[in-house]
């Protein structure tokens, strides 16, 4: 399915959903609003993210993924909306190469 006919079908679902409920309409809006898209980690990612020391933590209620590669300084790597800790993976080598540890986490609900 195409991003345009997704966009689509959403508009053609809150549509009908509000003419039933424009309660359940917002509550819907809201939901896709506030929900990041769902995405899969690459193949070439996963075994960077097998070598890391993985940990769990809580922020806000929520159990968030942490991995954790090197020692000494650490930088963090933080990831935007809709995104996760794999795809600043390209990052991870050259940080470690200059001395540092790097951090990463997905953020709740990603």
């Amino acid at each position: 399915m195409t991003t345009t006919w997704k966009i689509a079908a959403l508009r053609t679902a809150l549509r009908a959903t509000q003419a039933l409920s424009t309660d359940a309409a917002a509550w819907l809006s809201d939901r896709v609003f506030c929900t990041p898209p769902s995405s899969r980690v690459p193949m070439s990612v996963r075994p960077l993210l097998a070598s890391a020391e993985r940990s769990w933590t809580v922020a806000d209620g929520h159990r968030v993924a942490v991995w954790r590669w090197g020692s000494g300084p650490a930088v963090a790597l933080v990831h935007g909306w809709g995104s996760r800790a794999a795809r600043l993976a390209i990052f991870v080598e050259p940080l470690l190469a200059q001395g540092f540890s790097v951090v990463a986490f997905d953020a709740p609900a990603h």
